[in-house]
């Protein structure tokens, strides 16, 4: 009887928490996914703000600049996480910040595409 209450709770435990370890192996992936996009809309910036010659002060300008640096910023605290993360919650905070950096830079080409 205490074998199979014992049996029970381990395999309990192994179902809850074996998701939550492999976060771990998701966050490089969503890293990578959100460093690709941040660089693929900064070339796009670049390339779109020389070729129309727009000046510094332009709103729109000004609102794409923040909203890279936020994904980058955004990025780099991901990674931090990541690096450090001791616990399967810091993995998922990780991944939700990867995500998010990735809809700042996302956010970008949308400013971008409406001028």
């Amino acid at each position: 009887m205490k074998r199979c209450k014992l049996l029970s709770a381990a395999t309990t435990a192994l179902v809850i928490f074996l998701p939550l370890s492999s976060q771990a192996f998701e966050c490089p992936r969503h890293l990578a996914e959100a460093e690709l996009t941040i660089q693929t809309m900064k070339e796009r910036f670049e390339t779109k703000h020389m070729a129309a010659r727009v000046a510094l002060s332009d709103s729109k300008t000004l609102r794409a600049r923040t909203l890279l640096t936020n994904a980058r910023i955004t990025l780099l605290t991901a990674r931090m996480l990541h690096d450090k993360a001791w616990n399967p919650p810091n993995h998922a905070r990780a991944i939700a910040k990867a995500d998010a950096a990735k809809g700042f830079a996302l956010a970008t080409n949308d400013l971008l595409a409406s001028r």
